[in-house]
């Protein structure tokens, strides 16, 4: 009777399982390395999108206060400041010298009076202190004669925010309207937007200018015609010496 041996190949199953070992190993090590480092950059970018998420929703009127007493949100804001310019084409103590500058303006926009005292000053419009560096070269290179009027609005809550914000939306609406060929603007966008505003304390230094920019806004026609810039213009100039 035959008997038959399978014939096994030690070193070489020891071989082979030496490199099953060290493979396996190598895997658990780089998963290891990699889920580390995918770990820490997870937790690192929750963390960003938690802290931003608190500062942007903060409200003004909230508890979570600094090491210095404020609200982030105060922080932010009262670091903020608004500028906006008036350019002016004369001051007059007549009609005439009105008349005559308000026509030469009107080619450039459209201007409006202001009475100041026993003069009247006349202005061709309001604007943000870019656009009005741009308006100013253009005057200036066709030797129109003009000045300027700054206003300043310092920032300090989210009333003056708002103030500001508005005021912006407004002019830019103005700005639009003065250009040549544009005949009337729809309002309708800006005074939804104006409506759905954050609402604001009412204990606010400068709440009754905030409500009654925000009454003038929401009576104005759906669609503005260009005939309606000056009061317009006299308006947010009033606004401004207010906020002075």
């Amino acid at each position: 009777m035959n008997i038959k041996y399978t014939r096994y190949d030690l070193k070489r199953k020891r071989k082979d399982n030496v490199i099953f070992f060290i493979i396996l190993i190598m895997i658990l090590i780089l998963s290891f390395l990699i889920g580390s480092i995918f770990f820490k950059l997870f937790i690192k970018n929750s963390s960003i999108i938690k802290t931003q998420g608190k500062v942007t929703e903060t409200k003004v009127n909230d508890k979570n206060i600094n090491n210095k007493g404020e609200t982030p949100k105060q922080s932010i804001i009262s670091n903020n400041s608004f500028i906006y310019v008036a350019i002016q084409g004369g001051m007059f103590g007549n009609e005439t010298g009105v008349e005559k500058t308000r026509s030469q303006l009107s080619s450039y926009g459209n201007p409006f009076v202001i009475s100041d005292d026993k003069y009247k000053r006349v202005f061709l419009g309001i604007y943000t202190e870019d656009a009005a560096k741009v308006i100013i070269n253009t005057l200036n290179t066709n030797k129109v004669s003009n000045s300027t009027m700054k206003f300043e609005i310092k920032v300090n809550n989210l009333c003056d925010m708002e103030i500001s914000e508005i005021l912006n939306g407004y002019i830019q609406v103005l700005g639009k309207l003065s250009e040549k060929n544009v005949k009337a603007i729809q309002t309708q966008d800006f005074k939804n937007w104006c409506k759905s505003l954050e609402a604001v304390d009412q204990e606010s230094p400068n709440i009754k200018i905030l409500n009654e920019l925000k009454d003038k806004v929401g009576k104005l026609p759906n669609e503005l015609s260009n005939d309606k810039t000056a009061e317009n213009y006299m308006f947010i100039y009033s606004i401004l010496q207010k906020m002075k």
